[in-house]
């Protein structure tokens, strides 16, 4: 029997109409928190605000996270938050609040190049539309090391799209 496989989707991430980019300086604060969460994870969810929402709390009202995780699955759900601070974030822009959920299963499938990843991009367009890039060192033949990019993209679930 010949098998035929599907036509590669085609996802084209227009920076024109990103909302949410995040530069985490070290890998490692994203992969702590995905190898954190509980396997059986139905759907992840990336949630942003800008910055000026995050410092403003109203009274009785907690200031909204700069940048949050969530994780639901049937068993509970898991909820990390990401501080404005230079050491874990080297860039965030936010141009309003946004968020997004996607299937635990699809996240998954980044965690290789993310363990060996040394920084990581995180972007959202508009549509929840996510990119993740990973720089990882790749040995050269002859010694030493050069950078590669390895990049992922995925839809959001339809419904879950916050604006």
């Amino acid at each position: 029997m010949t098998f035929d496989p599907e036509p590669v989707a085609e996802l084209p991430f227009d920076g024109d109409r990103t909302v949410l980019r995040i530069i985490f300086k070290s890998s490692s604060w994203l992969r702590d928190a995905l190898s954190e969460l509980d396997p059986s994870c139905e759907k992840i969810t990336f949630i942003g605000n800008p910055v000026a929402e995050t410092t403003r709390a109203q009274r009785g009202t907690p200031a909204k996270p700069l940048f949050r995780i969530l994780a639901s699955g049937a068993f509970g759900s898991t909820e990390m938050d990401y501080p404005n601070d230079r050491e874990v974030l080297e860039t965030f822009e936010c141009s309003r609040p946004v968020g997004a959920s996607y299937r635990f299963t699809h996240m998954t499938h980044t965690l290789r190049a993310l363990q060996n990843s040394k920084k990581t991009s995180l972007r959202m367009d508009d549509e929840g539309l996510l990119s993740l890039q990973f720089l990882v060192p790749v040995p050269k033949p002859r010694g030493g090391q050069s950078d590669s990019f390895i990049e992922f993209r995925c839809l959001a679930l339809d419904e879950e799209v916050i604006s």
